[in-house]
Order: C-alpha cells, then structure tokens, then sequence
C-alpha cells in the first residue's frame, strides 16, 4: 500500500505540472453511469491502466483498456469497452497473459427536464477473454440499467439502478439475474479540478455476486484538451477485490455530423409501404423516424420433418425512434409447441431479442444508399426444458445495406452471431449471418417481397438457411397487413413456414 500511495503522490506531482486550463467535468472514470450522452457528432477516447488485488494475492492488471463513446444523435451515444491486455498473477497458478472482454453497448436520454436527466443503457459483454488462463468467463452477460442525473450547481449526482444478466461457467443453461445499483457523485472544486466516488455494486443471486466497491478519486485537465485522473477503489464484500487503483485519460473531439439532415429523393418520393420496417428475418438499414412507435404483431406457424408443429400466437415486435438514425427494438414471442415426439404439447415465453439499430449513413448514387449497424442480444428468458428454445445467450451484429430505386428496395445482412452452447460449459458457437432481401410496391397500397437468409460456422448441424415471401398492403392509412410463406433446407430448419402479420406506427 505504501508504493501504491507513494506512486500516486508522484502522478499528481508530474501531471499537475501540465494542468492547462480547461473544463474537468468530460471525464467520468467511475463504474456509476452519467445518464446524459456527450452529444452528437462527438467521439470520446478514453485509456486506463488499473490494478485490482483479490484477498487470495492474485492480482489482475488491465495495460490498458480502451474506451470508445460515440454520439451518433443528440440523445444517444454508442459505447465500446475493451479490457485492453489482462495479465493476471498469484501464487497458486502460472500468470496468465491475454486480451480482456469486449462490451458494446447503447446509452440514451430521452427524457430531461429542470429536476435532471432520465436515460437508460443496454450494453452486452462478450466472451473474449479466456476462462482457462483466468481472465475472463466465456461466458456472454447482458445489462440494462436505468440511469438518473442532476446537477446542483458544482455538485452532479449520479443514480442507477437495473439487471444485470451473468452467464455462469461453471454450469450448462444457468444465469444468474441480479439487482445492480451505483450511486455516485461529482464535485467541481474548482474549472479545473474535480472530486468524484461512488458506491456499486450487484446482489440477488449466489454469494459469488454479493459484491460492492467504494471508489474515490479526481479528474482534472491537460494539454491541449485532454483529461486525466487517478481512482483508488475499496471492496465492501468478501466476494470484491480488496483494492484497486487505476490511472485514466481522456479526450473528446468533435467530428462531422453523420449523413445528411436533408431527406433523401427516396423519402421524399418513395411509395409509402416502403418506409416502414421489412417483414421478414433480413433486416433494412433505415430505422423508424425519431419519436415514433412502431408495433407489429405477428401469428406464425413452423412445420419441421419430426411432425412436431411451431405455433407464434403472437410475436409481438416493438421499435422506438430514440433520434434521427437510430432506434430500440423488442421482441416477445408466446410460442406453442404441438405434437413433439419428446416434449408432447407445451407452450410458453419464447426467445426475447433486445437490440439497438444506427443508421446515419446515406448517399444518393443514381439510387438512395443507406448503411447501420444492427446490434442484438437474444435473452436466456424461456425453459429449454419444454422444447421451445435453448436457455443461453446469443449476440448478433450485422452490417446493414438497403438501396432504394423507385418503387424497388433491396436489403443485404452481412455479420456475425456469438452463440451460447448448451452442450458444454464456458463455449460459445461462432456463426457468419447473411441475408438478403427485397421489395417491390406494385401499386401504392401494395407490395410483394423476398428473402434468403442463412448462418454458417460451427458446428455445422446448427448451420441454418431459409427462403420466404409474401404480400402486404396498407390498409387505412397506417394499418399493414402481410403474410408470407417460406421453407428450410437444413436439419435444423422447418419444412415449411407461414405467417399473418398486423403492424401499425404511432407518431408522437
């Protein structure tokens, strides 16, 4: 302890040498989210190099972990963390040297006012780093936080409260669901220097997860725009790291703003059934205009070669417009299973899919070109017990393109899928996602649309490939009535599919 003290007497001896005038307040080192975003067409890079000491002597170094926050809309910024470089030491195991996880996520404020801010984040750690050298837990975990803020004059203070869904290595199909809190607080002493803490942590499940840290610690500015602090960190629990400390730096730079305000020649002239969300498992690249609801209910049917019948009765799918460019998605399926030769007839909550959309990238070349990113996470929400899915966490990310032509739109998926493998502890299944779609308004109130859609890797009897299409028409002026029909070629696919959907868009 008396090396760690006397190091950081030293950092702020060198670095307060280069204090520059400047706003302090960028930075926010702590693990208690701000629940405002950074505002859009910014992009903020952070660096750390921490230490964390465990009551048993390991020790685990992150040199560095990268931080990446980018507002890709006013109220809405896109997060990227990775560990960095783990080196782990102890007495009881060889040291172990690897990279650490990667977390992707999405922070929004769509609610503020005079009494502070009201936003929430939904991020997802991914299976990185490696179980076996002690670095990690192969294992996918999911976040949804709720976020609070306000300012009273130097004085910001910092709430969250969520879920926090944690895989467990150590048994098949298992999560752990937990009750997650930060309370934390900022506190500008003066421009340029300010003292921060909180108090985070997580409970609800096994004593594993019983943990909470106090963290106390500055930031004050450098150079040329940048920002640096020192946090040190205490474990209130058995199961916390006794101490750490880490050292942090950040900049924040303002780029361009992304695409173009003015509104392309397709949404100025497009046939109206082709703005509105493609009904089939390929994804377009546009998102749903800001401040808008779109919900569709669908009934499904699938077929497969055991005679066992699939019924979705309904799938309710839900999208929200956070900003310009970018939206929030929900599906919640009720599934039936009928005539299974090992689980009968049963039925229950299908597969939840919560997932972000960014789409600020469009160009007009002879056609209207637009390009985003789908990010979605599949919850570990129903009983794989009664055969109507399997209790693990899949993460999907796929590159989106749409060209628009008139009254014809092609859509093209490529990415990639990290799946849970209810076969084997801390593994995960790697797939390569492709799909491709289009549509074309033969009328102003109708269409006839198509995909082909597919996910390659390993293992391959869990490679899947479809086909489907069908027709929708717009009733009224906001109802859209679709059905659709389509079939499998793999052995985990159906023989055949069909499909009756309602969607409607609600403008606020």
């Amino acid at each position: 302890m008396i090396i760690i003290r006397t190091f950081i007497v030293a950092l702020v001896i060198i670095l307060g040498n280069l204090l520059f005038v400047a706003y302090a307040a960028d930075m926010n080192p702590l693990s208690t989210e701000r629940a405002e975003t950074i505002g859009e067409g910014k992009l903020r890079f952070s660096v750390e190099g921490t230490v964390d000491a465990l009551d048993d002597g390991t020790k685990l170094y992150h040199t560095p972990a990268i931080s990446l926050i980018l507002g890709i809309a006013e109220n809405a910024d896109l997060i990227l963390n990775f560990g960095g470089l783990l080196y782990r030491t102890g007495h009881n195991f060889n040291d172990s040297l690897g990279p650490g996880d990667l977390t992707v996520g999405l922070k929004s404020t769509p609610i503020k006012g005079d009494w502070g801010s009201l936003g929430f984040l939904i991020s997802t750690k991914l299976p990185n780093a490696n179980d076996k050298d002690g670095l990690g837990t192969d294992v996918q975990d999911f976040h949804l936080v709720g976020l609070y803020s306000v300012l009273l004059e130097s004085l910001r203070l910092n709430f969250n409260v969520g879920l926090h869904v944690i895989g467990d290595n150590t048994e098949r199909r298992k999560y752990h669901y937990l009750f997650a809190y930060g309370a934390g607080f900022e506190y500008m002493v003066t421009e340029r220097f300010s003292i921060i803490g909180d108090v985070s942590g997580t409970t609800g499940g096994d004593d594993d997860f019983e943990t909470s840290t106090a963290t106390l610690g500055f930031v004050a500015p450098l150079a040329c725009g940048w920002e640096w602090g020192v946090t040190g960190s205490a474990g209130l629990t058995s199961e916390s790291s006794n101490w750490s400390a880490g050292l942090h730096v950040s900049k924040t730079w303002n780029l361009d703003r992304f695409g173009s305000d003015k509104p392309s020649s397709s949404e100025k002239d497009a046939v109206k059934l082709n703005l509105y969300p493609f009904p089939l498992s390929t994804d377009e690249a546009g998102t749903i205009r800001e401040g808008s609801l779109y919900a569709a209910m669908t009934l499904g049917v699938m077929s497969f070669d055991d005679d066992s019948i699939i019924y979705t009765a309904p799938s309710l799918d839900l999208r929200y417009g956070l900003g310009k460019g970018v939206d929030v998605e929900i599906e919640i399926p009720y599934t039936f299973l009928d005539d299974s030769k090992i689980y009968g007839d049963t039925d229950g909550l299908g597969e939840i899919r919560v997932g972000f959309k960014i789409s600020p990238w469009q160009f007009h070349l002879g056609g209207d070109f637009r390009f985003g990113v789908l990010n979605e996470i599949k919850m570990p929400a129903i009983n794989d017990r009664k055969g109507l899915g399997l209790k693990e966490m899949d993460y999907m990310a796929l590159f989106l393109t749409s060209a628009t032509f008139g009254r014809f739109v092609s859509h093209v998926n490529l990415g990639l899928s990290t799946e849970g493998n209810p076969e084997a502890e801390s593994s995960q299944n790697d797939f390569f996602i492709v799909g491709s779609g289009a549509e074309f308004a033969f009328t102003d109130w109708g269409s006839i649309y198509g995909n082909v859609s597919g996910k390659i890797g390993y293992p391959d009897e869990m490679n899947s490939f479809r086909t489907e299409g069908g027709l929708r028409f717009l009733i009224k002026k906001s109802l859209i009535l679709s059905v659709s029909g389509g079939s499998g070629f793999e052995e985990v696919d159906p023989d055949w599919i069909a499909n009756f959907g309602l969607s409607i868009p609600f403008d606020f």
